[in-house]
């Protein structure tokens, strides 16, 4: 097959209604199928080289990395000279040139001597500072500060695509946001981490990835731009990206068996099955299963012969699987199992089928039907490519079984649904998961349980930096602790009113007068009182009424040190949250510039010696009216924002019911008509991704 791949080969190029055809026997198809292959098959011998002159060489499709280690500047350049040598003559022995020019090398800067000089092929190999290796930047001090700038880098472009549809009260839904940053930025940063995860160590790197997760961070939870990190990351329900690194470092050196900090005392972690060990791809087995049909009147009745019945429990933190041997809708024989308390319920439901298949191959029966509830079992045994190592062992018995003219037959049933041996078999696995037995039937370590002790290292990590962290006092006030805040607000999913309630960073006295937006942080209740979360939440008499119900309604008295609770409550948490929308809806309303302006524009009205009667009306159209009324004052304080000679532009998004309209304000001395938008404003348009020029339109 290979010869007729390589010869009678011909290539055809259709252009300008012509065909040109022309005979090829070498090279291969850029894309090929076989194409990696015929590389692999190639390049083994000159990686076999390179290990018998015991250099350490790592090879993914045609790019090659040696690496040389020594105290000694001469031992390194020696080595290195060597293997040049090596490859230089395997590559002419194979008619493939190597160009010098494209060769590059790097030396940690910590060697004591000069940096070594390396050959090939009579050329001086260039010494650079930054070598690029599958996407990773490795440079000489080891720092990784040029990977962390280029990924950095890389995702503030994402992010600037972002933020021109995200904004705090329109744009995208938090949860979009949500899953673009986990799914896009999270991989593009964490990529190769395991490698470069102890350069988060460095302050420089910690910086640079905090300030680009905050961007994000406040656009998932709709806050003001002015909120710090820590609130931002509270709210938004997100872990610091450097402790992410961290995380895929430690399940890395798990996986690969370098690290054992995760594992109980001599135990070892449930490892999938090498492919050298798997059967060749062409006699992998597949194990099918059945349904049973729980409505039908008599559902076992089509099933013939014995039957076996597994389950899998897990109760206050130990494991149990059972399995029951029926005939004749009578039970002959049982066996509970007992599991390490680490593993999981899955691994119990394996189990269990793999010692009913056992009791199988022990018996005498020619056809046996194995039952079980576990649908995610039965689906992984149907699929040959999965490595799992219990899996692997059932069809590998099952294979036996068969050699030995014995038939299995897989089912799945429904659970508790009447059906007495799935009922038994349940029974008998919550009394093996209560047994206090040392000695356990299946010990291994499954790879959840090694996540679920990072994360709660992690978790720790971060309520450690959340408690010291001097910014994000009234978000710590409402989330004092970093789990349980995730839980709530993953279950809450804050609106940006609320958001601004959390965080203080609302329209309210205090925080206009912080940013000298206001000149007084007085309350409006009194001159002397400062307008702040806590002054409209607990004293401001304004609301008192309304506060005096809330505290009727959850019988709790509304005190800062009791906000917790009130937030980890879900009755008490919706009608507090109710009461505070309200209040600041109306506290800051007062300080909106649109309303100081109308204020303004408003003539004093002299008052009449008698009302007169207003004529009926219909109550639709005066709310049309009113609607269509407000929608043009907002459109023609838009237009009219610009300044003549100054280049200012006034954007204003506005919705009803009935419509979305945009208006926009600009000035210009030479009295244009017209207006360039951004890219940005262009997709709220009309979904253009470059320059739009708008009209203007004379309301």
């Amino acid at each position: 097959m290979a010869c007729s791949y390589l010869t009678e080969r011909k290539i055809t190029v259709n252009y300008a209604r012509e065909t040109v055809t022309k005979s090829t026997n070498k090279g291969c198809v850029q894309g090929s199928i076989c194409g990696p292959t015929f590389w692999n098959i190639i390049i083994d011998s000159l990686l076999q080289r390179l290990t018998d002159a015991k250099v350490h060489c790592q090879a993914f499709a045609d790019d090659v990395v040696l690496a040389f280690s020594s105290e000694s500047s001469s031992t390194i350049e020696n080595a290195a000279n060597e293997a040049m040598k090596i490859v230089t003559k395997w590559g002419s022995e194979n008619k493939l040139n190597f160009a010098p020019q494209n060769t590059s090398y790097g030396a940690n800067e910590k060697l004591k001597f000069q940096n070594p000089t390396i050959q090939m092929a009579g050329s001086q190999i260039n010494l650079v500072e930054e070598i690029k290796v599958l996407g990773l930047i490795i440079d000489t001090r080891l720092n990784f500060r040029s990977h962390v700038a280029a990924v950095c880098k890389k995702s503030i472009e994402i992010y600037k695509r972002l933020a021109c549809s995200a904004k705090v009260t329109w744009g995208l839904n938090s949860e979009i946001i949500r899953i673009i940053y986990t799914a896009v930025i999270e991989p593009i940063m964490m990529y190769a981490s395991n490698t470069w995860a102890p350069a988060t160590e460095l302050e420089m790197i910690r910086s640079a990835l905090s300030s680009l997760q905050r961007g994000f961070a406040i656009k998932i939870c709709r806050a003001y731009r002015t909120v710090s990190l820590t609130s931002a990351m509270i709210l938004a329900g997100l872990l610091p990206l450097d402790l992410r690194i961290r995380e895929a470092e430690a399940l890395y050196k798990a996986k690969k068996g370098l690290s054992m900090d995760y594992l109980p005392p001599g135990k070892e972690l449930e490892k999938d099955i090498a492919n050298t060990e798997r059967p060749h791809p062409a006699k992998a087995m597949s194990i099918e299963y059945e349904l049973v049909d729980e409505s039908d009147p008599d559902p076992l009745g089509k099933i013939a012969g014995p039957q076996i019945y597994t389950d899998g429990s897990k109760i206050n933190g130990r494991v149990g699987a059972a399995i029951t041997w029926w005939t004749n809708d009578t039970e002959s024989e049982y066996q509970t199992l007992s599991l390490h308390p680490s593993c999981s319920v899955y691994q119990a439901e394996m189990y269990a089928l793999y010692r009913a298949v056992a009791m199988v191959k022990a018996s005498r029966e020619k056809v046996v039907n194995i039952l079980s509830d576990s649908r995610s079992s039965l689906e992984l045994l149907s699929n040959p490519r999965t490595g799992h190592p219990l899996a692997h062992a059932i069809r590998e018995s099952t294979r036996n079984a068969n050699a030995e003219g014995k038939e299995i037959r897989f089912y799945w049933l429904r659970a508790h649904v009447g059906i007495k041996g799935n009922e038994r078999a349940d029974e008998l696995a919550k009394i093996a998961a209560q047994k206090a037995d040392a000695d356990y039937d299946y010990e291994k370590i499954p790879l959840s349980w090694i996540k679920n002790k990072i994360r709660e290292e992690t978790i720790l990590k971060w309520q450690t930096r959340y408690d010291s962290s001097q910014t994000g006092a009234i978000t710590k006030t409402f989330f004092p602790d970093a789990k349980k805040a995730y839980a709530t607000i993953r279950k809450l999913k804050p609106t940006p009113v609320q958001t601004q309630i959390f965080t203080g960073h609302t329209g309210i006295a205090e925080y206009l007068h912080r940013f000298k937006l206001l000149q007084s942080p007085s309350c409006e209740c009194d001159a002397d009182k400062i307008e702040s979360v806590w002054h409209i939440i607990l004293e401001c008499p304004r609301y008192e009424v309304a506060r005096y119900d809330l505290e009727h309604k959850i019988e709790t008295k509304l005190e800062k040190r009791k906000m917790h609770e009130i937030m980890e409550n879900p009755e008490k948490r919706v009608e507090f949250l109710s009461f505070a929308e309200k209040a600041f809806r109306e506290a800051t309303s007062r300080h909106r510039s649109m309303n100081r302006k109308r204020n303004e524009e408003t003539p004093p009205t002299a008052p009449t010696s008698a009302p007169t009667q207003k004529p009926q009306e219909n109550p639709e159209n005066e709310a049309t009216t009113l609607r269509t009324t407000t929608t043009e004052r907002m459109l023609r304080c838009a237009e009219t924002a610009g300044k003549p000679g100054i280049r200012t532009r006034g954007v204003a998004l506005f919705m009803d019911e009935n419509t979305e309209r945009l208006g926009i304000g600009f000035g210009s001395p030479w009295g244009k008509s017209s207006v360039s938008l951004s890219p940005g404003l262009a997709n709220l348009i009309n979904g253009s991704t470059s320059k739009t020029i708008l009209k203007k339109e004379n309301l």
